[in-house]
Parts: C-alpha cells; structure tokens; sequence
C-alpha cells in the first residue's frame, strides 16, 4: 500500500493570535476582492510569527463603508473570530483545521488580519485543469465539511461555499494541500446579485433563489453548495452556468451525473452528488458530516475504456464501500436488514424486539468493566421559540419537567449558548425546535456519536465501547447480550447512533437514534415527543 499523502494537520496550524494596529501591517500585494472588500498581503512589524498575514479592509481609498456595509463587515468579522476560537480549543476540535485563522481585527478601522494561504484558491486549482484524481478529491471534500461541520455545530452557517472561498495552505512535496473555509461575511445572508459581491449562483441553493418554495437558506444550503463542490471538483466546472435565471430554473431539476463527464468515476459518486444536491431540503444528507461519511465510502474509480482496472488508493486501500450512515437504507447484518419498528434481528441472528423506552434513574445498564466510572448522564438540549424568546432548556417529553437553562431574543444567541451548554456539561445533543412539532436541525455532542459493539482479543470477550474507546461500558459472552446492552446504553445515554461489528471490526448493523429515525430531515415523518 503506497504512503498516505494526508499531511500533519498541525503543521499548518492557524498562526497565534496578535495584538496589532493598523501601522504594524505593510502592504505587499492586492490577493483579491469583491463587493466592498479588497484583500492584501501585509507583512508584520514586531513579530517573528506570523511574518505575513493577509488582510481585509474596505475597499476604496479612504477606507470607508455605508453604515450597513460597516455593520456586516463588523459582524463577518465577530463571526469569524468566535469559529476560530472554537477550532483553536483542541480538546474538543483535535484534527481540525480547516478555518482561515484570525490573526487580530481592526477596531477604529475595520479590518481583519487573518492567516496567510499561501497556496491560492480552489478557484485558481480548477482554473488549471480538468479534474483532480479521486483520492485527492475526497481528501479536499473531508477538509470543507470538517471546517463547515465546526461552523454548524455553533449554530452558524455560511451559505455562500464556493471554491473561490476555500483556500489552501502549502505542505510538503508528496503530501495534499490543506483546505480552510473563508470568508465568513454572507452568513446568514440573503442571496444578492453576484455584481455586488453577493453569493454565486452558480453555487447557490434553490432556496437561495426561492425561499418562499423551498424554505430559508440554512445549514442544509451548505451541504447542497459543499455536493457543488465536489462536483466542480470531479468534473472541473460548476453543474450550473448561464445567467442568473437560467441557473434559477436548472437548480430545480438537480445537476447531471458528474459520470456523464467523467467515465471512471462510479456511480456511488453520482449517488452522493444526487443527494447532497437534492432540490428539496428534506431528501439531502442531513448534516454535513453524513456527506463526509459518504464521500468516505465512495470506492475507487472504476475501470476506464482504454483497458485500465479500478485500483484501490492509498485513503481507500480496499476499494469497497459501505452504505453510508445517514442514508436512507441501514446497512443489513447476517441476520437481515431491520427498520425502525418491528422485530429486529441480532447481528448473531436471533430476535431482539422492539426499542424498549429506559428509565434513566433505574436504567438496566450492567455495572463498567473494572473501577472506572460511567459518564455523566443528561438529557439533551433544545431551543425553541416561544412568546418570551428563545428558550434553552432540557429536553423531557413532559416539558414541565425540564429545567431552564436562559432565554435569549434572538435565536443565534440561544443556539450558541446551547453550544456551550452541550460542551460544558456534557449533554448529548442539541434540538432545534422550527415549530412545535418539527425538529429542523439536531446538533451531537461528539463523545456522543457513536457506540459500539464489538469483540475484545484482550479480554476475550464481547464488550460495549464508545467511539474514542476512553472506557468500557459493558462486556457479554455474546454478540446478541452485548446488542442487548449497547441498546439498552444508547437509549440511556442518547448516543447518536450504536454499530454493531463483526468479530473482524467490519461494522455490519447501525442502530440510529431515535430523534434520527423520526426526524423531519430523515424521513418525513414529525418529530413528536
């Protein structure tokens, strides 16, 4: 198996935050710009590291804005900073990096000093060629939904990716380039004519042209604009050009297959495209990460006209796949597929029954292996709008039980304190509520993600572990009373979802969590308590 060209994501860590006015920074060169913004080269007086930065600043001689231009540029600013302040707390985001870092902004002046990518644009990449190699393509993809799913996870999404906002920093001959998401200034904006520095149709959601038919931009307009992404990056061109109205109207039919341009690339890419660029919100990956994970699983390219034969590549050195989590089928253990109700079968064949409701105070969770102690067990979050505001409360399905955390008058304060809440104090996940009985959105704490049942060489038998392997929860003679308790463990703890493995590790059954089985985004049915 060759090397893997996945660089050291430390070496191209964010540089330090610095305290700078404007003189520290000396002008080299103009990068870009657009809109009421240019962006420059500055070198840095007084300080070894950073020696360059590059800059952002209005865009004309005197360095002044419109009032509203001022106040989106302040809040680009605030929004960008508090993101790079979350990737920079590696005890949560270890292995991220993938946010253009904030050196220091301006505040007399506005402007912001953010880290120098010395390696261009993916604007400037597919300017330069037809299409990048698979391997490389899903090594890109990885690092966009990374810095997008960080960005979710504090409630904010950009709502304008395009490869002219994602950049890179250079790495070492033989190892890829470090993609990081930029420009955090359209967030949460309407889309405005591309003239003005607005959004880029050809990279722009339906419900960007058309709230009222398909609902408002959100988080699921990321994962529509980062399935554009992949496919300017496999066919070397957006899927939509023409004008503003041409592309209105093509959006609504989804693009074609990327295989049509490209013969070796396999259907499963064409799948994964087809989904996270779905028309309507609700049949597209449902969060960012179920994107990475199907892209993950995309299998080499296939054999080509010219006699060439599918090689397996140095991310991927099976070259097979697996049903990705989040799709609309779960993958099928030995004992058959099993659907959210009914009798489902264990992965050791026999019948397990229906998801049993477990009481949290005396929950039947055997006692952990060894001293150490179980996690603390909470119930998850939810923010939702009532008369008084945004409430931020405890998630009980009879709500005069709950206790409330704050309230807040504007739903992005309340979803970043229920982002802090979730971290904090351990909670496993966070609802937002878009009516009283839809869930729009479901944000996991990620000691919560994934548990699993699988069999211990070392200890001879089977055991129930969560997904960093800190400890373990429980351990059974079987495969079929390990299931049992790695159900009876999800439900009391809320993991997001529970994997059942083969005794080689080969995962051959998901069980989702419920609020994931019944949600709007999964299959259409309303969420109920």
């Amino acid at each position: 198996m060759p090397p893997s060209r996945r660089p050291d994501i430390e070496s191209v860590a964010s540089p330090p935050r610095r305290s700078l006015t404007y003189d520290d920074l000396r002008i080299v060169e103009r990068l870009g710009g657009g809109g009421h913004a240019a962006v420059y080269k500055a070198s840095v007086k007084g300080y070894d590291s950073p020696e360059y930065v590059a800059v952002k600043e209005p865009a004309n001689e005197e360095q002044t804005l419109p009032a509203s231009a001022a106040k989106e540029f302040i809040q680009e600013a605030e929004t960008w900073e508090q993101l790079d302040t979350r990737e920079r707390n590696k005890q949560l985001w270890t292995e991220y990096e993938h946010l253009v870092g904030i050196v220091d902004t301006g505040d007399e002046l506005p402007w912001i000093a953010m880290e120098y990518m010395d390696g261009g644009t993916l604007a400037d990449r597919l300017g330069g060629r037809t299409e990048l190699p698979v391997p490389e393509l899903r090594w890109i993809a990885d690092c966009i939904c990374r810095g997008v799913e960080l960005a979710h996870y504090e409630g904010i999404a950009h709502l304008d990716l395009k490869p002219g906002n994602v950049l890179f920093r250079s790495t070492p001959e033989g190892q890829w380039d470090v993609a990081k998401i930029a420009d955090w200034g359209t967030s949460r904006r309407p889309l405005e004519d591309a003239d003005d520095g607005g959004l880029s149709a050809a990279f722009s959601a339906p419900e960007q042209f058309d709230p009222d038919g398909f609902g408002e931009p959100d988080s699921m307009t990321d994962v529509y604009q980062v399935g554009a992404i992949i496919y300017a990056l496999a066919v070397g061109k957006p899927p939509y050009s023409g004008s503003r109205i041409e592309i209105s109207n093509a959006v609504t039919d989804g693009p074609d297959a990327p295989s049509e341009h490209r013969d070796e690339l396999p259907s499963e890419f064409d799948q994964v495209v087809a989904r996270a660029m779905a028309p309507k919100k609700q049949d597209r990956y449902r969060t960012i990460r179920d994107l990475a994970s199907a892209m993950a699983d995309v299998p080499a390219p296939r054999s080509t006209a010219d006699g060439g034969s599918t090689q397996a590549d140095d991310e991927n050195p099976t070259g097979t796949s697996a049903a990705p989590v989040g799709s609309g089928g779960r993958p099928a253990g030995p004992g058959g597929p099993s659907g959210p109700s009914g009798q489902a079968k264990s992965p050791a064949g026999g019948e397990m029954g229906e998801d049993a409701e477990v009481d949290r105070e005396g929950s039947p969770i055997p006692e952990a292996v060894g001293d150490v102690g179980l996690p603390p067990c909470k119930q998850p979050i939810e923010v939702f709008e009532t008369d008084e505001g945004y409430l931020v409360r405890e998630f009980h399905r009879d709500p005069s039980n709950a206790t409330v955390f704050s309230t807040h008058d504007r739903r992005m304060t309340a979803m970043r304190a229920a982002s802090n809440k979730l971290t904090e104090d351990h909670h496993p996940c966070t609802l937002r509520w878009d009516t009283h009985n839809s869930v729009g959105e479901i944000y996991w704490n990620e000691n919560f993600e994934s548990l699993r049942v699988e069999r211990s060489d070392f200890l001879d038998t089977w055991v129930v572990v969560p997904k960093h392997d800190q400890f373990t929860f429980a351990s059974a003679p079987n495969v079929k009373t390990a299931y049992k308790y790695g159900k009876q463990i999800q439900q009391a703890y809320d993991f997001k979802e529970l994997k059942v493995c083969s005794p080689r590790g080969k995962v051959e059954k998901v069980v989702e969590h419920r609020f994931i089985r019944h949600s709007l985004t999964k299959s259409g049915v309303k969420f109920n308590r």
